[in-house]
């Protein structure tokens, strides 16, 4: 049986300056404290030892020698889902910001 496809509800509410400080601040911390930075060796074929950083989700367990962003996340993890509402929320709030800067340079104009 599939299910129906439910449209996705759209909510209009007030939302302080502090606020969106905040939900901002959040969102560094935990990309900060779900990413850990490691340090890893490895020998090459040659028989150097040489000294890499490794990334590794501390909520789905996954790692990358490349990059933060390279890490290959699980599905339904966490981080990569909260990282992606939250650019969305910024988004808009990057919006609202321009708006009122727009606004005030309007006013301060002669």
């Amino acid at each position: 049986m599939k299910k129906k496809q439910q449209p996705e509800k759209t909510y209009s509410i007030q939302i302080t300056a502090n606020q969106i400080a905040l939900i901002r601040g959040l969102a560094m911390f935990a990309s900060e404290w779900y990413i850990k930075h490691d340090v890893t060796r490895s020998i090459t074929e040659d028989g150097t030892v040489e000294w890499d950083t490794l990334y590794v989700c501390m909520g789905c367990h996954k790692g990358s020698l490349e990059s933060v962003a390279a890490i290959p996340h699980e599905k339904g993890c966490i981080v990569p889902e909260c990282e992606q509402e939250f650019w969305k929320l910024n988004e808009q709030f990057q919006q609202v910001e321009e708006q009122e800067r727009q606004a005030a340079d309007a006013k301060t104009r002669p």
